[in-house]
Formats: C-alpha cells, sequence, structure tokens
C-alpha cells in the first residue's frame, strides 16, 4: 500500500476512532451540540445571504435551508451532524464604532478599560493591545485565546 493509500485509509479509521477537538470550547467558546435544526434556521435567518450546510455520516451533505435532496436532508436530520455557515449581514460599518468595547486583557486582570478605535483596529491605551478588524470582524479576544485560535492574526 503506498503512503496516499494509507492516508485514506487512516482517515477512515480517523472518523470512527479519533477524538473531537474542540479548542474553542478550551477558549470558552461555548458550544451546544443539543440545538434542533429549526433553532439553527431561525438563527439563520437573520442574515442578508448564507450558505449553510449540514453534514452527517459518510459525508452526506445537504443545503440546511434549502436542500435540493429532502432524502439526504432527512438523513442529516436523524443522524445529526455539522453544520456550517457562511453568513453575512449587509450593513454600514459605522455601527461598529458606536458600541463601547473593553479590553478583554485587562478585564482578565480585574480591570474594565474602553477600546479606542482608530482605522482598522481597536487600542487599549492601557496595556497597548490592539485588536484588529478584518474583513468587518473585530477580533476581540485576550491575547492568549488569539494566539492559539487565529495565530496568523498576532503581530498585524
Amino acid at each position: 500500500m503506498d503512503s496516499s493509500e494509507r492516508n485514506k485509509f487512516l482517515k477512515k479509521l480517523d472518523f470512527f476512532f479519533k477524538e473531537l477537538n474542540c479548542n474553542e470550547i478550551e477558549q470558552g467558546i461555548i458550544e451546544n451540540h443539543q440545538i434542533p435544526l429549526k433553532l439553527w434556521k431561525e438563527g439563520i435567518d437573520i442574515f442578508d445571504s448564507s450558505e449553510s450546510y449540514i453534514t452527517s455520516i459518510k459525508n452526506i451533505s445537504s443545503s440546511l435551508t434549502k436542500p435540493n435532496s429532502y432524502i439526504k436532508y432527512l438523513l442529516n436530520f436523524l443522524f445529526g451532524g455539522t453544520i456550517r455557515s457562511v453568513s453575512q449581514k449587509i450593513g454600514n460599518m459605522e455601527k461598529i464604532n458606536e458600541i463601547k468595547y473593553i479590553c478583554p486583557d485587562c478585564l482578565n486582570n480585574g480591570f474594565e478599560i474602553k477600546l479606542e478605535k482608530s482605522e482598522n483596529l481597536f487600542k487599549c491605551f492601557n496595556c497597548s493591545k490592539k485588536y484588529i478588524i478584518r474583513d468587518g470582524v473585530l477580533f476581540l479576544f485576550k491575547t492568549d485565546s488569539l494566539q492559539k485560535l487565529y495565530p496568523e492574526l498576532i503581530g498585524i
């Protein structure tokens, strides 16, 4: 068996034996594996555009909101699975300036220091940490959590 065949075989075995690793949970991001599909759909409906899929056993995948195969959708409904979604809310980026943000690193040390907005980031004048905005998303994490979840954003 060559290495590519061996890798495919190992990936198939991983499906049955590999333990899930969710570092989001370790960082305090709450995951709930018991959310009904109806509630997911309601949560996704608030967005202006969305592509959402549910995938279950053997990579059976279907659209969460507009299934093209009701058999696949039914199988996903019965077996459960992973939901992934790319959603967009069209709006004015100025609204991000109206919200007052607190520095998570300072808050972790017992201080509620408001962040100041400048260009594409927020800055804490107490600890000098910077929290970037990329593609309209503010990455407001404690430094150690940001390093673990999004290491590519460190030092930007």
